[in-house]
């Protein structure tokens, strides 16, 4: 990661303020490289699990291509944690896909917590964000969908004014 400006680490906060409240566990901001490739690089990384600029950049890595390929086709994409009962893991995957399996009761939900919270990844790519250069993977808990695109809207409210600065909106 490179280091950032105060422009940027003003935005990183504002995203990581409104995040939380969800509770979120990662978030990661990507943002478009001044290249020839033009991919993704990854901007910022917070998470109270993350003790170290590796595991920042290791749970970069991880989510890359994903963040690529939704920026790509400026995209919004939920994904559901399930789990596989063969093996007790827990599996992330596409919401529509995620809506089969459960009907077919081949995965299950996670455990949700005493609020009625489960654990959801979001990239969101479209809009404002997308205007603005970035990708922004998250996971948060959230009691339905419906949190999830209220989420969703939050961010990109507050990437508004990130993409009107970079000449998108």
């Amino acid at each position: 990661m490179n280091q950032l400006d105060t422009h940027d680490e003003k935005l990183f906060k504002e995203l990581n303020k409104y995040l939380w409240k969800y509770p979120a566990d990662f978030c990661l901001v990507y943002r478009m490289a001044k290249s020839w490739r033009g991919d993704l690089n990854l901007r910022s990384a917070s998470s109270l699990r993350y003790k170290s600029l590796q595991d920042c950049e290791e749970s970069g890595n991880k989510y890359r291509l994903l963040a690529n390929d939704c920026y790509r086709q400026s995209l919004d994409t939920v994904i559901e944690e399930l789990i596989d009962p063969l093996n007790n893991a827990w599996i992330s995957v596409r919401v529509w896909k995620a809506r089969i399996f459960k009907a077919l009761k081949i995965w299950t939900p996670t455990p949700a917590n005493s609020d009625g919270q489960r654990w959801w990844q979001l990239v969101v790519a479209s809009g404002p964000t997308h205007d603005a250069g970035c990708a922004i993977v998250t996971r948060v808990a959230a009691r339905n969908i419906a949190e999830l695109r209220q989420c969703i809207k939050g961010i990109q409210e507050i990437m508004k004014n990130e993409a009107t600065n970079a000449g998108g909106g």
